[in-house]
């Protein structure tokens, strides 16, 4: 724990100690990590975020650490974000030093840490900018109610204000060098600009305009004089600026409400020039409102009448208006100076239809029109933006166009030149926060763009092109007094309206004068309502014949009014904002329609089965009209492809020698599988496949590209021939649904003719259509999707009900002119079945005289009775039939209504599982071979191309390296081989010249050891000895052998190295030392200058030649430097030795150091070659190592791309019993093979197979014959029994008379010839009855026919009255077509007549169908009747084997 001076606004933690934010503005840092004491945190620095802690708040919302913890990113309440660095993130040192300091530094110039201020944004969105006159500076103002001023050379916030309300709107006047600002709470207030805004702007005026709403536009007059303010409450007011050149006080003129409607934006007709610092006068005031409307308003700004509440008289108000095509959300006015002032004013505007439009307006009164006139067009126009436009500026010399709109996009375009201009423009702000609010101008020449956002981020660009034609410096505005350094904005406040009031009622009176009527009034006002409450208290106590009602008692009719006047207006106001969320929507909806609705070729569309609830869908079809012009070009190509590839196919089939023909049981196995696959592609597939390639040819990238468009076209076509079928069944649906209501409709009357109305009786229920079928259904909005009740005025009701009468009327009125319901009711008498009496089922009533007693009854009445009873029980009996007819009917109506709904449910699952998952299937596999030929496009084209070129061009350059250090090598090798020969020839002159001395002193013979010892005597110090000469001669050997065996390595090969080939070379793959040095030709010479030169003398050479300090400090170490030569005096001369020997010696001596210091100096320089020879070996050899590596590299990574070029993806057709993978990861290491591979397997595998079907076959017809030869002995034994039981019976046969009769005769006796008789003429009667009855048919069907005959003439007599109408409309049309007349169709059928018609025509059909079937009813009971006239025998049942033809036939001889 710790105690802190301030509230904890913010925390974050490091691993070492713990940050937190106080309320104060100051970040504390405390260790938490190895606490000695445990209880308490050590804090051991702070960093105040403002100048001044204890005056200031400063509220940190968030903080964060980056990833290393290196950086602090931390975000305040007033949207500014600061970062902060660590240059210690551990704070190691800090912990060592006392509580408050760091490194003898105090907390406020912290050095273990950088505070930077990363950026400040508004908290909310932007609601004004402007750019200020001078042009180096931006004032914005925001929903945080700040005004703040930019500095756009600084790009930095220059000073913010704080107020105590939203700020809403905001204006400014290069006239009067004044910004206005407007607020939430209705308040104005001015500000003057000091010092062309680098100083804070003191607010010079201050007051409440606005009552109700917040100030919404602001508008200064080209003058500078006035300010025009509109608010939410509708009220325009008109404000002096009491500008310095002015004689007019600052201060509120006068308001009025008298615009219409509400208004989007507003601007003042503007003067590019000023005369005298001062606009003579001032244009009129253009407003925009939401309904397309356009209004010019002429303020008076002198001699002005006003009421008493600041209103404008109406007789002061001159207001034009037009109608525009949509409302403007932007607009201004082109400059124009006065000497044009005559000049039409051009208004150039962003309307809610996205584009940007210029108008002319007219300087006459009729050119405006009013607003029922003609919709105005614009002289010019573009599409400006995607989105609603939200700010519009010009530059100064109205050259260039900017805007901004709720997409985010701020666009710069030529004002003169619209079409042809390019359009610069930039995506700033997001625009699902609401994207650019404003966007103004700055600069000296305009070269500064700012612009805003609605969530509060600023952009401040720089622009070029847009000059500014002359400077303008504008009116110096003294420093005043800020009137508003505490003013608060308070709704309670009082408008300036208000005021007025005030002081009008108080003038003339002092303070007593003012206290005593205000007293007085109170008092009458409590005397008043306590009265009031009284009446009101009376009135509620009253019986209910005498209690009045609430607005009886209404006293303040003008409140009253007033109020009503008040709600009116919210109520147009709610209307506006309603329509205008209307007109949203419909934008909105009606884009949304383009993109999903009429783009579409086929829009989707579902179909669910009739009882089972399974649902089929379609596939939405997009117009894509350039992928068939694409496509169409492939298919062409394709198709010649195919043509020259057929082509020489037949060249080498009539080159080739005739194939094998297949072994006969084979080649019908080859049939059956070829014709299932030629099935299933009939199924799935399309005229397309034919063009698609195959997998083992697609291998270019061409033929890829192509492919990929030949599977999009496949796709399609799938899609479209799997719609036409799903069309198909959904008419089939149809069709089910009217054949089960006509079967309902049928069922109903039998039940009417049963007398089950009421009751239950078998009934399909009415089959409808569900609401996702209809794909229209999702444009429409019905009642019941409204979730709250439509309201209705009685105006609207007594409408509506009066349209329901009319449409009744006109129902039955066509109802009466229909043909077919006419020759229904004809022929039928408007039933579908000639049903006996009224339809229903009748009794046959007994007259009441038979009821009486028999015995009074004479003869006659008694034959009646007899006759009725007769005819009664016919009638039962035939009622009986007719019922059992109805039942059964009855019966079939439901069983054929449950066939058809099952019948088509069986269609639909049909159609899912053979159809839909087929083609669903198809489908998924062409999407994901699209999906494998973009990536692999992708990886050719674009990794491996790319790769590939890379190593190459490091190749390339390699190759030029190693030909540059090889040219060098030879040309270093030659000079090398030179010094060589000379350092061998100067040691060779040096030895010889020892020889020489030995000799030419030879006549010296006492002196000659002393003299040859004064010859070698070099330096004076001690002089090397033979083991070192020898070590310094065998390291000169050794590096001469060196550089030999490097020359023989290079001549030799390069032992191989092993390096992982991959698809990419990665750079890290090699070291930085290993890349070759190469020298230019400059560089070589100055080397070999170097070397040449520095050896001669000490120090001699380049003083900043490293190699040269080099190989000093090398020949120093091994004593090789420069020489020290020993001078020999007369003292050294031996005694006695001549004057002329010991000369000629000293000459000799100085002859042979000459010598050597030659030798020694070569040497040197040969040593220094030598290396440096062994140096560019070196880097030649590795060159060499490099070129070889990446040659492999190269000629791997070729191969592999070869390799996955023919890796080709193969889809597997996963079939039960034909291919069988239970584990896709077992196909890793799958090999492709060669097809003729695979078919010489084939071969040997179906050669096998069929020798094993061959004896299966011998298998089973053997088995055959044995089951044959079992099945006749069962047979022979059933006929055995068969015949023992017919013997049986005929010997157990009795004998009778009659039957010894037929034995004797052979045919039967006249014993039954009277039975036979009455049949025969009972057969005769019948034949009769029928005649009689086929006749009363035929003619009944020639009178059908007549009719119909005189029906179908009657209807072609009609169709040629029609076809002659329909010419002379036609004639009609074209002459009113050639006469300009409205091209207007006449109107077809309606849809109720239509469908009337079809049902009256299916319904003679089923009248002809029942009918028909009537008749099979009559004839089958005519053949019953008849049969029933012959004797029956009763036949035997024959028994044996069903399969031989000889069955039955022994018993039917027997029976016979």
């Amino acid at each position: 724990w710790c105690t802190l001076n301030s509230p904890v606004c913010s925390l974050a933690v490091h691993r070492d100690h713990l940050v937190a934010a106080t309320l104060d503005g100051v970040l504390r840092f405390m260790k938490h990590a190895n606490l000695a004491e445990p209880d308490e945190l050590e804090q051991i620095a702070e960093i105040p975020l403002v100048g001044d802690a204890a005056e200031t708040e400063l509220e940190v919302t968030t903080m964060a650490y980056n990833t290393h913890y290196t950086e602090l990113c931390l975000v305040t309440s007033e949207a500014t974000m600061y970062q902060i660095v660590l240059r210690d993130p551990h704070m190691t040192e800090l912990r060592q030093n006392p509580v408050g300091e760091y490194g003898g530094q105090k907390y406020d110039e912290p050095s273990f840490a950088s505070v930077n201020m990363v950026a400040e944004y508004h908290c909310g969105a932007v609601t004004g900018m402007v750019g200020l006159p001078t042009g180096e500076h931006f004032a914005t103002c925001g929903e945080d109610g700040t005004l703040r001023i930019w500095g756009a050379r600084e790009k930095a916030l220059v000073h913010k204000r704080q107020f105590s309300s939203q700020q809403t709107a905001l204006a400014v006047s290069t006239t009067a060098n004044m910004l206005a600002l407007g607020s939430s709470e209705g308040v104005l207030r001015l500000l003057a600009i000091m010092d062309g805004g680098a100083k804070e702007s003191p607010v010079v005026f201050r007051c409440r305009l606005h009552a109700k709403g917040a100030v919404k536009l602001l508008a200064f007059a080209p003058s500078g004089l006035f300010v025009a303010s509109m608010g939410e409450d509708g009220c325009l007011f008109i404000v002096a600026t009491g500008m310095a050149l002015s004689n007019r006080a600052a201060g509120a003129m006068y308001f009025t409400a008298e615009v219409p409607e509400v208004v989007r934006c507003m601007t003042w007709d503007a003067f590019d020039k000023v005369t005298g610092g001062q606009v003579e006068c001032d244009g009129p005031l253009l407003f925009s409102t939401e309904d397309a409307g356009l209004i010019s308003f002429q303020p008076p700004l002198v001699d002005v009448t006003v009421g008493r509440n600041m209103e404008l008289s109406s007789s002061d108000i001159f207001m034009r208006r037009m109608r525009l095509e949509a409302p403007l959300d932007c607009m201004l006015t082109l400059p124009r100076t006065l000497s044009t002032e005559d000049h039409p004013t051009e208004l150039l505007a962003l309307a809610a239809d996205k584009q940007l439009k210029r108008f002319v307006l007219p300087q006459d009164t009729s050119g405006w029109g009013g607003a029922t006139s003609r919709e105005r067009e614009p002289e010019y126009r573009v599409m400006a933006c995607n989105k609603r436009g939200a700010a519009l500026c010009i530059s100064a010399n109205s050259k260039y166009v900017l805007t901004g709109a709720t997409d985010g996009v701020l666009a710069v375009r030529s004002a003169s030149d619209w079409t042809g201009a390019t359009v610069e423009d930039r995506l700033l702000n997001d625009s699902y926060l609401g994207g650019i609010t404003h966007a103004a101008l700055g600069g000296t020449q305009d070269n500064y763009v700012m612009c805003g956002g609605a969530d509060g981020t600023l952009f401040l660009l720089t622009a070029a092109g847009m000059s500014l034609a002359d400077q303008y410096f504008p009116n110096s505005t003294e420093p005043t007094e800020d009137v508003d350094v505490e003013a608060y904005d308070d709704p309670a406040e009082m408008t300036v309206v208000e005021v007025s009031q005030q002081t009008r009622v108080m003038v003339g009176g002092g303070a007593s004068a003012q206290n005593a009527p205000a007293m007085a009034t109170k008092a009458d006002f409590e005397e008043l309502k306590k009265r009031f409450d009284v009446i009101m208290d009376q009135n509620e106590a009253a019986p209910l014949m005498e209690k009045l009602e609430y607005k009886e008692f209404v006293i303040d009719y003008e409140l009253k009014e007033k109020l009503e006047a008040e709600g009116a207006k919210e109520v147009v106001l709610l209307q506006a904002d309603i329509n205008r969320q209307n007109l949203e929507m419909a934008m909105v909806s009606g884009r949304i329609k383009v993109e999903c609705w009429d783009m579409m070729v086929t829009q989707a569309r579902f179909l669910t089965s009739l009882k089972t609830g399974q649902e089929l869908h379609n596939f939405p079809i997009r117009k894509k009209p350039k992928l068939h012009l694409v496509a169409q070009k492939v298919m062409f190509l394709r198709g010649v492809e195919q043509l020259e590839a057929a082509y020489h196919k037949a060249e080498e089939l009539a080159n080739a020698p005739p194939p094998e023909a297949p072994p006969p049981g084979e080649e019908a196995i080859v049939d059956e599988e070829k014709e299932e696959e030629e099935k299933e592609e009939e199924e799935v597939g399309t005229a397309c496949d034919q063009l698609i390639y195959d997998y083992q040819t697609t291998i270019c990238p061409m033929q890829k590209r192509s492919q990929s468009i030949l599977l999009r076209l496949a796709l399609q076509e799938r899609k479209e021939a799997y719609n036409v079928k799903l069309e198909a069944l959904r008419q089939q649906k149809l069709h089910t649904m009217d054949r089960v209501s006509d079967l309902n409709e049928r069922v109903v009357e039998i039940a009417n003719e049963l007398g089950l109305v009421g009751k239950d009786y078998p009934r399909v229920s009415n089959l409808e259509l569900d609401a996702k079928e209809n794909e229209a259904s999702v444009l429409e909005v019905r009642d019941e999707d409204v979730p709250f009740d439509k309201y209705v005025n009685p105006v609207e009701l007594a409408a509506r009900v009066k349209k329901e009468k009319e449409d009744e009327e006109r129902r039955k009125l066509e109802a009466g002119q229909d043909v077919g319901e006419r020759a229904l009711k004809h022929m039928m008498g408007g039933k579908l079945e000639s049903n006996k009496a009224d339809g229903k089922m009748t009794e046959m009533l007994m007259p009441e005289w038979m009821a009486g007693d028999r015995a009074n009854m004479n003869e006659d009445q008694l034959k009646q009775i007899k006759e009725w009873e007769l005819k009664k029980k016919q009638f039962d009996e035939e009622m009986d039939k007719y019922k059992k007819t109805l039942d059964a009917e009855l019966k079939k109506l439901r069983a054929d209504a449950k066939e058809a709904v099952v019948t088509f449910d069986e269609s639909v699952a049909t159609f899912y599982l053979t159809t839909q998952m087929k083609v669903q299937s198809s489908l998924y596999e062409i999407e994901m071979q699209i999906i494998n030929l973009g990536i692999s496009l992708e990886q050719q084209l674009e990794s491996d191309e790319v790769n590939e070129k890379a190593m190459a061009d490091e190749l390339e350059s390699l190759k030029t390296v190693k030909g540059k250090s090889a040219t060098l090598l030879a040309e270093f090798s030659k000079e090398l081989n030179l010094y060589k020969d000379m350092h061998e020839q100067l040691l060779a002159d040096d030895k010889a010249m020892e020889k020489s001395f030995k000799r030419d002193f030879a006549a010296c013979e006492e002196f000659v050891d002393l003299l040859y010892r004064m010859f070698k005597r070099r330096a004076k110090g001690k002089p090397d000895t033979e083991e070192k000469e020898k070590e310094r001669e065998r390291e000169e050997v050794e590096a001469v052998k060196m550089a030999a065996r490097q020359r023989r390595r290079r001549r030799g090969s390069v032992s191989e190295m092993d390096h992982p080939v991959g698809m990419r070379r990665m750079s890290s793959d090699f070291d930085m030392d290993d890349k070759p040095v190469e020298l230019s030709e400059p560089q070589r010479r100055k080397e070999l200058y170097d070397i040449f030169h520095s050896m001669g003398e000490a120090g001699e050479g380049m003083p900043n030649d490293a190699f040269t300090g080099a190989v000093h400090s090398k020949d120093l170490a091994h004593g090789t430097g420069k020489l020290v030569i020993e001078p020999l005096t007369e003292g050294d001369k031996p005694e006695e030795c001549p004057r002329e020997w010991w000369e000629r010696m000293l000459e000799v001596r100085e002859q042979k150091i000459q010598s050597e210091a030659e030798g020694h100096r070569v040497g040197n320089v040969l040593k220094e070659m030598t290396r440096y020879h062994t140096k560019i070996f070196d880097g030649d050899e590795k060159t060499n190592k490099r070129v070889e590596l990446l040659l492999r590299q190269l000629s791997a990574f070729r191969e592999a791309r070869l390799r996955n070029m023919y890796d080709l993806d193969i889809p597997l057709h996963v079939k039960q019993g034909q291919v069988e993978v239970p584990d896709m990861s077992l196909l890793q290491d799958a090999v492709f093979l060669h097809r003729s591979a695979v078919e010489e397997e084939n071969e040997v595998i179906k050669r096998h197979g069929g020798d094993k079907l061959v004896t299966l076959t011998a298998i089973k017809d053997f088995k055959k014959g044995i089951y044959d030869v079992q099945w006749l002995n069962v047979k022979y034994e059933m006929d055995m029994v068969d015949l023992t039981n017919t013997t049986r019976e005929l010997q157990l046969l009795r004998m009778t008379k009659e039957l010894q009769v037929i034995m004797k005769n052979g045919s039967e006796s006249n014993v039954n010839s009277r039975e036979a008789q009455m049949l025969e003429a009972r057969v005769e009667h019948n034949k009769k009855l029928h005649e009689k009855r086929a006749k009363d048919l035929v003619g009944r069907g020639r009178k059908i026919n007549r009719i119909l005959q005189d029906r179908q003439a009657q209807n072609d007599e009609i169709q040629g009255q029609i076809y002659e109408i329909g010419s002379h409309v036609a004639e009609q049309l074209r002459i009113r077509q050639g006469a300009g007349g409205v091209n207007a169709k006449p109107p077809g059928i309606p849809p109720e007549k239509k469908m009337r018609s079809l049902v009256t025509h299916r319904k003679l059909m089923d009248i002809s169908r029942a009918q028909g079937q009537e008749m099979l009813l009559l004839r089958e009971e005519l053949e019953r009747l008849r049969l029933r006239t012959f004797p029956s025998f009763v036949e035997k049942r024959p028994t044996g084997n069903p399969d031989d033809l000889s069955y039955g036939g022994i018993n039917r001889k027997i029976a016979a």
